[in-house]
């Protein structure tokens, strides 16, 4: 414990750095600042002060040291883990950074951060270091089943007792392909090599249960041989034995919960008293939450409202596709923009004057929430002043936004069941909402434009609107990827969309459909399908954008993110914000990549 002398004196330094940043004085703020730290090397507060100069001065990996470090400390300092997070989501570590591990595992299981900066920050640092650098090593040179044997067929390697490892598998989707590689290695040679006696180490037993968690996440995208699917075929799983304890079947379950979705098989009937019963101990904790998820998810479909019928044919297999595919499953918000940020974020793209409606009561409609990330960020960042109406055409991911939204006690937000196209026969939709938002939605709808208009239909005098489509520049290869000799389809059987992506995934690099390897899309079923197989994709162009706002008397207020108009003006000096779409669409065609996430952009009435 430090003296009360050391203690001051470590006040006195943060005092000293404090001045130095308000002087901007940065060097000598970094200097004071790391003094503190050292006198006193407990105080969570003082390490996050020192990140931030750290961060400023450009030095990220010892901005991250001094987060980590700060959130072993204090595991509930937010402002370190979302700081942690950001400067994750925009820097790769060189491989010396010394971050601390355990603060590590408080950033990946933080709310109030993105899983996915710190997971990828995290696996970057595992695979720089032993036992995973040492794992994927092996499997480089000797094949990633010889490097599966080594790691669990006689003994459990290190590797599959690693805490930080672990979390990774089980918060998330991995999105490696070497790591991939021998995951689905390990799974193989646990279902065809390893001997059951083996299944009784708890050790072992822990990382198969971990690696099932991961399949569930990623929802069995990894491809199976034959024989495997065989030796699952042959396992069955007698659910009375199951609840009665027998190991043998525990040990067939949790086997063949590697390969597909075995926790459907629990019903509303089946209490959860009952699978406490299942052996090992370790598989009944994990089944348990995923069988209530999953029946509580099955019920709320029941509930939710249906405004009007979903007729139209494209609708309809929509429909069906995210019905059987909810996407994306995702598992927390992340930095969600507060309310008084959200307006703040808004005046970059409007007057004042016109998001006055934000100090009253107003109504919101998200229109296509599909598992309601979106419409949930949007119900916080907006406040209890705003009433939001979420729609889409799938129960199946309405239920699952409504879970969601209770988890999170979110209750300004409402889920029903509609299809946009439909909503103009709907009186009280009719110029009610201020705020409109339809991203990633419209262009998967037969025609697009049909579809905006109809939204339009809905927006108050004054309101505005967030739409995003599909760019036909961006998406080139992906369209092209459609004409590729292996494609299975549109709407394909899961068998035939694992065939496929294990087509794209063993392609030397460069060859076509490789590229999408760096989406996190791709290491998902359900993500996976959207990406490269959805049942009905339309592409688009800026000019085409424009010729709809001009028709419709809409105003383009700015494309979404901000920063992407300091690219314009890089081309364009003399551009004033938030740019002509004729300049827009030059600089596209100067940078064909640049709206590969959609264009997203304000708009609202002349």
């Amino acid at each position: 414990m430090q003296s009360s002398s050391a203690l001051a004196k470590a006040k006195d330094w943060a005092k000293r750095g404090s001045a130095a940043v308000d002087a901007g004085d940065l060097e000598t703020a970094k200097r004071c600042l790391s003094r503190a730290v050292e006198l006193d090397r407990g105080n969570a507060e003082r390490r996050f002060h020192l990140a931030v100069v750290l961060e400023a001065l450009e030095d990220c990996a010892g901005a991250a040291e001094q987060l980590t470090e700060a959130l072993r400390i204090e595991p509930s300092l937010a402002r370190a883990a979302r700081r942690l997070s950001t400067l994750l989501s925009r820097s790769i570590l060189p491989g010396n950074a010394r971050l601390n591990l355990v603060g590590l595992r408080v950033a990946l299981h933080h709310e109030a951060v993105s899983r996915d900066a710190v997971a990828d920050a995290a696996l970057r640092y595992l695979a720089s270091r032993d036992p995973l650098r040492g794992a994927l090593a092996h499997g480089r040179a000797k094949g990633w089943e010889m490097a599966a044997r080594q790691l669990c067929l006689k003994r459990s390697g290190p590797l599959l007792s690693d805490e930080l490892f672990l979390d990774l598998l089980r918060t998330g989707i991995t999105k490696s392909p070497e790591l991939e590689a021998l995951l689905i290695a390990l799974r193989r040679t646990l279902l065809l090599e390893v001997p059951r006696e083996r299944l009784a180490d708890r050790e072992l037993i822990r990382f198969v249960v971990v690696l099932m968690q991961q399949c569930w996440a990623n929802e069995y995208v990894w491809m199976a041989s034959a024989e495997e699917l065989a030796a699952i075929g042959v396992q069955q799983v007698v659910l009375g034995k199951l609840l009665d304890g027998d190991i043998e079947a525990g040990q067939n379950l949790l086997l063949a919960s590697l390969y597909g979705p075995t926790y459907r098989m629990f019903t509303s009937g089946t209490t959860l008293e009952s699978i406490a019963n299942i052996h090992p101990t370790a598989l009944a904790e994990v089944l348990a939450l995923r069988v209530e998820e999953h029946i509580d998810e099955i019920n709320r479909m029941a509930r939710i409202p249906r405004i009007v019928e979903i007729t139209d044919e494209t609708s309809r297999k929509v429909a069906a596709q995210y019905e059987r595919a909810p996407y994306p499953r995702w598992t927390r918000l992340g930095m969600s923009l507060r309310e008084g940020e959200f307006r703040k974020t808004l005046g970059d793209y409007f007057k004042p004057a016109l998001l006055a409606f934000m100090d009253r009561p107003f109504e919101v409609l998200v229109a296509g929430c599909g598992t309601g990330m979106d419409a949930l960020q949007i119900a916080l960042a907006c406040g209890q002043t705003a009433r939001v109406t979420a729609i889409d055409l799938s129960l199946s991911s309405l239920a699952y936004a409504s879970r969601m939204a209770d988890r999170l006690e979110i209750r300004n937000v409402e889920f029903k069941q509609a299809d946009i196209l439909e909503i103009a026969r709907v009186p009280e939709f009719h110029s009610r909402f201020r705020l409109i938002e339809c991203g990633g939605v419209l262009h998967h709808m037969a025609d697009p434009f049909l579809g905006w208009r109809t939204l339009l239909n809905c927006l108050a005098p004054s309101g505005i609107m967030h739409i995003a489509l599909y760019s036909s520049i961006a998406r080139r290869n992906l369209t092209a990827l459609r004409s590729d000799p292996g494609y299975p389809g549109a709407g394909c059987e899961d068998a035939q969309l694992r065939a496929f992506r294990h087509r794209l995934i063993t392609r030397p690099d460069g060859e076509p459909g490789t590229e999408l390897k760096g989406s996190a899309d791709f290491y998902s079923a359900s993500g996976f399908r959207d990406l490269t197989l959805h049942v009905s994709e339309q592409c688009h162009s800026i000019p085409e954008i424009a010729e709809f706002l001009e028709e419709t008397r809409l105003v383009f207020r700015g494309f979404q993110p901000p920063l992407f108009f300091d690219v314009l003006r890089g081309h364009h000096p003399a551009e004033t914000w938030p740019g002509t779409l004729e300049r827009w669409t030059e600089l596209e065609l100067a940078i064909p990549f640049l709206f590969v996430g959609m264009y997203k952009f304000w708009c609202e009435r002349a």
